[in-house]
């Protein structure tokens, strides 16, 4: 593949309110809070970083500081290969802030998301590429989920083929395709309201 994907790092909070996982890890925000002694986003990062399909990294936040101290997204910003653009009140505006100036198409994941791999991305990545998808998103199947963790979820997504489960990773591929992050409008957490978020999906 010439061109590269720009990659898109949700890494906003809540206005006014203290994750309190954040609160019990004693750091401002969630996306830090360390899982075996690293913080999440930089889980994320250094996996999105490894990935040669990926180019720009858009990271999407309110607080920069605290994440750019982390010593992989301090080495990519020297490098010129990482950006914040400004967390908006939303998740929809604050994906159109983190489209400002990049690189069609984009994958967007969330900076808690750091189960995924750079192999994970890639396969993403080169199926939408494959469909010529306007815009897509990444599910994990009912029975590999709970193969994987037999009680950690108990809602799916029901289609005719089989539960799915939302892996929190999507791809807009082009700047037309924009306008489908605004199925997140009304917040995004689709597992939450399944019957309502497979009427979207389905839409």
């Amino acid at each position: 593949m010439d061109a590269k994907v720009t990659a898109l790092i949700m890494a906003g909070k809540r206005s006014g309110v203290h994750d309190p996982l954040a609160q019990r890890a004693s750091v401002s925000q969630k996306c830090v809070v360390p899982v075996y002694g690293v913080p999440m986003i930089e889980r994320v990062i250094r996996e999105v970083a490894a990935c040669d399909r990926i180019g720009a990294i858009h990271v999407v936040a309110h607080d920069h500081e605290e994440i750019a101290a982390q010593p992989i997204v301090a080495k990519l910003i020297a490098e010129g290969r990482l950006h914040f653009r400004e967390g908006k009140f939303n998740i929809v505006d604050s994906v159109f802030s983190g489209a400002e100036g990049a690189n069609f198409p984009l994958m967007l994941t969330t900076a808690d998301n750091c189960l995924v791999t750079s192999d994970g991305y890639a396969e993403f990545i080169d199926k939408a590429l494959a469909a010529e998808a306007g815009a897509a998103a990444a599910l994990a199947r009912k029975q590999d989920v709970q193969a994987a963790d037999p009680q950690g979820q108990a809602k799916f997504y029901e289609f005719t083929d089989g539960g799915y489960s939302n892996c929190n990773t999507y791809w807009i591929g082009s700047s037309e395709a924009l306008s489908a992050a605004e199925i997140m409008r009304e917040g995004g957490q689709f597992a939450k309201f399944p019957a309502a978020s497979q009427r979207r999906l389905a839409g």
